[in-house]
């Protein structure tokens, strides 16, 4: 008889009956086949190759870029096939940030070139800022266990302020506050950190006009919150020198400052640091 002997466990195993005129090893190799996942989407595939090359481009980047490279960055990156990708390339760039902060103004320029592409509803621009306020709403944590990460934090979202404008050639307003609050934090420390204090300053002279045009009031809290802690007793000598340096760039409107005043910050810094100044 044609039944006799599959066996009742064995005809549950069968997800069909064998197809006529097909022996039961035949109907098997079919039914594997059915089920085999399908191969890769090419489109896949170049986006999978371009991220790697990516990462490998981006982290050989420090403190300057070419055009050239500018352009490939942005081919590479418009291989993208998904909004996760878009997040990826966002990553890329910032943890280079956080293993070197001079890479922030770099890292702002290639943001800025990548800030519309699309992918699933999602642009790149809404990718890197997610990524940057994730850490600004854990800043005060992330001070405590990284002051280099939460350094490279301040110094990436003060180069995107100015680097990463809008279609219309403004700042990102959402920025703005961020920074003003990660300048208090450095701010308020019974014991200002030097190297903090340092990347405040060169942040500030930075960006400083951009801030003030964006609220006054803002940057005068700010300088009235420089003034007190340079009269302060207990602040430190070198600490004094870097915010007067600050204080003295906001009265020129951010101006750069002339070569003999930088030159007596320099020496007075080094005095500083040789002991001489107490």
């Amino acid at each position: 008889m044609a039944g006799r002997g599959r066996g009742r466990g064995r005809g549950l195993l069968l997800s069909k009956a064998i197809s006529p005129g097909m022996t039961e090893d035949e109907d098997k190799k079919v039914s594997v086949a059915e089920v085999s996942p399908p191969a890769p989407h090419p489109k896949d595939m170049r986006s999978t190759a371009a991220l790697a090359e990516l990462e490998t481009l981006i982290s050989q980047i420090l403190y300057d870029i070419s055009d050239d490279d500018l352009q490939h960055i942005e081919r590479l990156s418009n291989a993208a096939a998904s909004s996760e990708d878009l997040h990826t390339i966002a990553k890329f760039i910032y943890i280079q940030c956080q293993k070197n902060r001079e890479f922030a103004k770099v890292g702002a320029i290639i943001c800025d070139r990548l800030a519309n592409i699309e992918r699933e509803g999602m642009r790149f621009r809404n990718c890197i800022l997610s990524l940057v306020q994730t850490d600004y709403r854990g800043r005060e944590a992330l001070r405590r266990e990284s002051s280099s990460q939460f350094m490279a934090l301040v110094s990436f979202l003060s180069q995107l302020l100015t680097t990463m404008r809008l279609a219309n050639g403004e700042v990102m307003q959402p920025l703005v506050q961020p920074i003003y609050d990660c300048f208090d934090l450095i701010l308020s420390q019974d014991e200002m950190d030097a190297d903090e204090c340092e990347c405040l300053s060169l942040q500030l002279q930075s960006i400083g006009r951009e801030l003030q045009d964006s609220g006054e009031d803002q940057m005068q809290a700010l300088m009235d919150n420089i003034r007190s802690k340079i009269i302060q007793e207990k602040t430190k000598a070198n600490i004094r020198c870097v915010l007067m340096e600050v204080l003295e760039c906001y009265v020129r409107r951010w101006q750069n400052a002339p070569n003999d005043v930088t030159r007596f910050y320099c020496d007075s810094m080094a005095d500083i640091l040789a002991g001489m100044v107490i």
